[in-house]
């Protein structure tokens, strides 16, 4: 069976703006919400008649073998990892599920009148619109959580038939060593972690997403999909179609924004790669191309600024310190630590692969996002690096994956082709970490009961810090999109 890439890219941006649509139009007043939408619409039209129709053929052949293997993988995948929180009774699902029954149950936008504390639910809630929305139409909380799972399985499903055009796997073997090679990928290696347990006490060997507690949390492939699918898959995508159109510069804007609504913080990093790449072209050829300046990346803008005003709504309430959005201070420990860190964990991969890498802008803004995404913190545990470097994590991935299936004949690349793949091989027992860890937490014992409105009092000191801090908006009733822009 071919496919076209065309028709993936196509089903990439309805997949991502789905939800953009569903939270212009269905938390925002409609003489806001009607124009938006519209706008949306045609400019997803234009951009598909004007970039995406006439694009040069470029197909990918999937024999049944490698169909059987995406839908049993990502269909595996999301049912052992619950793609979420479906019928979850483990803290961070049992929140996600919450999420998505009280959109399926209360008013758009949700407010808790009834909460201990009166607020509004302020989150990335994206990836939860339209299960939420179907549960709503079915009134149903059992069907919102399965279309949950199944929304989470449909972006595994993407993910991996974008990976495989990534990477130009023509021939069924390299499709499955691609899946497999991608999967079990942990962005670390295994003997260069052991050269810094005497650094730091705080590096813990064999956690496949947790180096050095509350500053370096970078997370394995598994691991990332494992806890933040949806806060993973649209970035993802909007990095892939940013990589692929590098040079459209009038729709940058048109890629990246779904990322801003669905995982906040990775949406930082797919904004720096378009930066970055921007300047770099500048730089190279002398030149300031105003087509940045486009209707659609002002467009895009203007909604990004709705959304953010949203998103605020939480960092205005009284947060504690511990999530803080702060800069690191200890340059010495950064300069002497971290950094030869970053360096050789990441370096070490990319002394691998320069050869086949290194005309590739991308390649180098990478490097430089993984080696300094630590120096900024937020998060309760540090999800400013846990997210913002999903999406320079997943390109790593990706030209490793590329240079392992370019098999070199070269002896000294074949000497580094080797050595890649010995990395991989005895780095990759920390994605059995992940598997290891579900003894006890997915019995099923029934619906869960529960909404964020039980989260949501402060004055229940046994509810962790970022629960209480980064769902809800205490003073959303102070708040500008709620006083201005949300539908009442």
């Amino acid at each position: 069976m071919k496919i076209e890439f065309r028709y993936i890219v196509v089903a990439d941006l309805v997949f991502c703006y789905i939800p953009v649509l569903l939270f212009m139009g269905g938390w925002c007043r409609w003489e806001i919400a009607v124009p938006s939408c519209l706008l949306l619409a045609y400019m997803l039209y234009e951009v598909y008649r004007k970039t995406i129709r006439p694009m040069a053929s470029q197909s990918l052949t999937l024999r049944p073998k490698a169909w059987i293997t995406i839908l049993a993988v990502t269909l595996l995948l999301s049912v052992i990892f619950g793609c979420g929180g479906v019928f979850a009774y483990f803290f961070d699902y049992e929140k996600h599920s919450a999420i998505v029954q009280d959109l399926s149950q209360r008013a758009w936008p949700v407010v808790y009148e009834d909460a201990a504390t009166p607020s509004m639910l302020t989150y990335y809630v994206g990836s939860y619109l339209f299960p939420g929305l179907v549960g709503k139409i079915c009134g149903s909380r059992i069907v919102a959580e399965l279309m949950l799972g199944v929304v989470g399985w449909i972006g595994l499903v993407l993910l991996l038939l974008n990976v495989l055009f990534l990477v130009d796997a023509q021939t069924t073997k390299k499709q499955i060593w691609a899946m497999v090679i991608f999967l079990f990928f942990t962005g670390m290696i295994l003997p260069l972690q052991l050269l810094f347990i005497g650094l730091n006490d705080e590096v813990t060997l064999g956690r496949p997403h947790w180096f050095i507690h509350r500053v370096l949390q970078y997370r394995s492939c598994m691991s990332t999909i494992k806890w933040v699918w949806e806060q993973y898959t649209i970035p993802v995508l909007g990095l892939v179609m940013l990589y692929h159109f590098r040079e459209k510069r009038k729709l940058y804007a048109v890629w990246i924004l779904p990322a801003l609504i669905c995982g906040t913080w990775s949406f930082i990093a797919l904004v720096v790669y378009a930066i970055a790449y921007y300047v770099i072209t500048c730089v190279k050829e002398k030149k300031i191309y105003w087509d940045l300046l486009s209707w659609q990346n002002i467009a895009c803008g203007l909604m990004g600024l709705v959304m953010v005003s949203y998103l605020a709504g939480s960092l205005t309430a009284d947060k504690p310190e511990e999530v803080q959005f702060r800069f690191f201070t200890d340059w010495h420990y950064y300069l002497t630590a971290y950094l030869p860190f970053c360096l050789f964990m990441f370096g070490f991969y990319y002394m691998l692969i320069w050869e086949t890498a290194k005309r590739d802008a991308f390649f180098y803004i990478t490097l430089v996002l993984l080696c300094v995404i630590p120096i900024c913190r937020a998060g309760w545990l540090n999800d400013w690096t846990m997210n913002v470097s999903m999406p320079p994590l997943f390109m790593l991935n990706i030209a490793c994956v590329v240079f392992l299936l370019s098999k070199p004949t070269e002896k000294k690349l074949r000497r580094k082709w080797v050595i890649l793949i010995v990395c991989l091989v005895i780095s990759s027992p920390h994605v059995v970490h992940e598997f290891h860890e579900y003894h006890n937490p997915f019995t099923y014992t029934g619906m869960p009961e529960h909404s964020l409105s039980g989260y949501s009092c402060r004055d229940c000191e046994d509810i962790p810090v970022d629960l209480r801090a980064n769902y809800y908006n205490y003073n959303y009733e102070e708040s500008f999109f709620y006083k201005h822009i949300a539908r009442r």
